[in-house]
């Protein structure tokens, strides 16, 4: 992640934590920067996604895929592949 990305989502989530975004009246206001706030965590939290995937032995698609269908037994091999691309052309691997 660079650095302006990285502030960005600092200073954003801050101010989510200070209750900044409750003052906005405008309910389409409020829903963008949730939004936004939901989107900056979820890059915050994929960096260490990014990590966990880079440091499995063997196959990380599989290893991904025999790890979520223990605790999400529907997921099939084509969803978690669907899934191991998508983290892929976000960068996170």
């Amino acid at each position: 992640m660079n650095k302006d990305l990285s502030q960005a989502i600092h200073k954003i989530l801050v101010k989510k934590g200070d209750g900044a975004f409750e003052k906005a009246h405008d309910s389409h206001v409020y829903f963008l920067l949730h939004s936004v706030a939901n989107y900056a965590t979820a890059k915050k939290e994929s960096q260490s996604l990014k990590s966990v995937l880079n440091s499995m032995q063997g196959d990380a698609q599989s290893t991904l895929h025999q790890l979520l269908v223990q605790y999400v037994p529907q997921i099939t091999p084509e969803e978690t592949k669907a899934l191991f691309e998508a983290i892929d052309k976000d960068g996170l691997i």
